[in-house]
């Protein structure tokens, strides 16, 4: 899971100490945008996907997939903020992850400042890569809406 590279096989052991298995069946709602939630997730096997619903497009009961996450890909990062998740995501197929509660997770960053370094850099990458790729998703989703028209 990319978001712990770099951590030592003992550090990790303290985070997996903290994290739970949570399982999603295809079509159910992982994150609600806008919902605040306070687990981080990794995701283990399964995909989910950002769904938009816009109403006036031909697709799925007006839901349209932006973008999907993969094994090894985290989502509700903003927990870790304190802020609210920027997205819904519903899994795309049967989808495994491991849940981690916000606050402890800071608590053991506060704790061993290695851990919150190597976290939080890691975070700062996850943040950067979703920012490119969201702008690249939308320009090609406003041209694939534009040859609708």
């Amino acid at each position: 899971i990319r978001f712990f590279h770099g951590l030592s096989e003992s550090e990790l052991s303290l985070i997996l100490d903290i994290c739970e298995e949570k399982d999603y069946n295809e079509g159910d709602i992982c994150q609600y945008e806008g919902v605040t939630t306070n687990k981080v997730n990794l995701i283990l096997s399964g995909r989910v996907g950002t769904v938009v619903h816009m109403p006036n497009v031909a697709c799925r009961d007006g839901e349209l997939v932006m973008d999907a996450l993969h094994e090894g890909e985290a989502f509700g990062w903003s927990a870790l903020m304190k802020g609210t998740p920027w997205s819904t995501l519903r899994a795309l197929n049967s989808t495994r992850t491991l849940t981690i509660d916000a606050d402890i997770l800071i608590e053991l960053c506060e704790k061993d400042n290695h851990i919150g370094y190597i976290l939080m850099k890691n975070l700062a990458s996850l943040i950067a890569a979703r920012l490119r790729k969201q702008r690249v998703t939308t320009l090609n989703t406003l041209l694939a809406l534009k040859g609708e028209g």
